[in-house]
């Protein structure tokens, strides 16, 4: 292990009483960092009695047997083989209770904007038509006008 493994406060979480008790989601994994290093690692703060590292993607979890070593826990970076790692709560659905780090994990955008008619017009109308549809005599249909 490479560098100061103690925890550096980043932002506050509020606690909340969904949270899986004893997990935290650590994000910021290196590629190398494996399951038993992980568990080497954190079972230095507490009793860890699961450790999952998902190195290849950059992030995994950690579960204590006292919920309390977690919670102190949750909100930190951590030096972990070098690299640092982040720490955070999570939910009772195995969900990190942090705030998203977007792309689709957190779902589809709240709003997308429309693409303008004049781009459909453009098109010919065999690609308009979509798969294996007929295409039409260059007609569209566009609905919710007002």
């Amino acid at each position: 292990l490479v560098g100061d493994s103690s925890p550096t406060k980043r932002n506050e979480h509020p606690q909340s009483s969904a949270m899986a008790p004893g997990k935290l989601f650590l994000g910021g994994l290196s590629v190398t960092t494996s399951t038993e290093s992980l568990q080497q690692h954190f079972s230095a703060f507490g009793e860890v009695v699961d450790a999952v590292s998902m190195g290849a993607r950059g992030f995994g979890f950690v579960t204590f047997a006292d919920p309390a070593v977690a919670e102190s826990l949750a909100g930190t970076s951590v030096d972990v083989e070098g690299q640092q790692v982040e720490c955070k709560p999570v939910d009772g659905k195995g969900k990190s209770a942090g705030k998203g780090g977007g792309g689709f994990a957190g779902g589809a955008p709240a709003y997308r904007a429309p693409m303008p008619v004049a781009s459909f017009a453009a098109r010919p109308p065999a690609a308009l038509a979509g798969g294996g549809a007929r295409p039409t005599q260059g007609k569209i249909f566009i609905g919710g006008l007002s």
